[in-house]
């Protein structure tokens, strides 16, 4: 697939547990191309969040290979992984795991001070994303008194503070009511369109994963199928 972002061939990810191995991910082969909305679903202990992680760069694999955006994840240094990790990726988590004694503004500026934007272009930047989210109003608060969908969103402000090509999303939805879940979904959706982002998402919801153009069906570390939903574009 000449325009896939995400490629792997042969993945595995095994695990020592005591003098027990557990394979985790059994030779993954997948494909998702630029643009994308891709869904990971299937039961518990299938893969799924191993897969995000190896993608993310937060884990590498025991065997086979995967690349993002040309670069192999698996042989790739540290310092490498620290920029793929800082530049290409934004992780979007079900626990939104802000930081509780910062403001939303400060939460969506902090991955910026670690790329070593000015403070300047970090203010602006992380308010203008707050706008875009619909939280100009509540910049100045801290978790502690958002809801959920409102620590969402500064979540996926976050997640977008450094310019990133690729979305990694761990059930984003799932500590939110259904209405709440529906409207972060209908955000975050949008966000993606509008930026031309790569948006790779582990969900257990079926409604959730039908908003994908290419859903990923796990079960005992192994793809079983893929249903690809994207409607072909019409001729020019």
């Amino acid at each position: 697939m000449d325009d896939a972002l995400i490629i792997s061939r042969g993945l595995a990810r095994r695990y020592n547990v005591g003098k027990t191995v557990v394979a985790a991910l059994s030779g993954i082969d997948l494909a998702i191309p630029r643009g994308e909305f891709a869904a990971l679903v299937g039961p518990s202990g299938s893969g799924k969040s191993t897969l995000l992680n190896l993608i993310g760069g937060l884990d590498r694999p025991s065997g086979g290979e995967i690349c993002v955006d040309g670069l192999s994840l698996g042989s790739a240094t540290e310092p490498q992984l620290v920029r793929h990790r800082r530049a290409r990726v934004g992780f979007i988590f079900q626990s939104f795991n802000l930081l509780p004694t910062l403001t939303a503004l400060e939460n969506v500026e902090s991955p910026m001070v670690l790329a070593e934007v000015s403070r300047s272009e970090r203010l602006a930047r992380a308010a203008g994303l707050l706008e875009s989210v619909g939280l100009a109003q509540r910049i100045s608060h801290k978790p502690n008194e958002l809801s959920g969908g409102e620590k969402q969103r500064v979540a996926i402000a976050r997640a977008l503070a450094n310019r990133p090509s690729l979305l990694l999303a761990d059930e984003p939805t799932g500590n939110l009511d259904s209405k709440t879940g529906s409207a972060v979904l209908d955000l975050l959706c949008n966000l993606v369109r509008q930026n031309g982002l790569t948006l790779v998402m582990v969900t257990h919801d079926p409604e959730v994963a039908s908003r994908a153009d290419r859903i990923f069906h796990l079960r005992d570390g192994s793809v079983q199928h893929v249903d690809n939903r994207r409607k072909p574009e019409a001729p020019a």
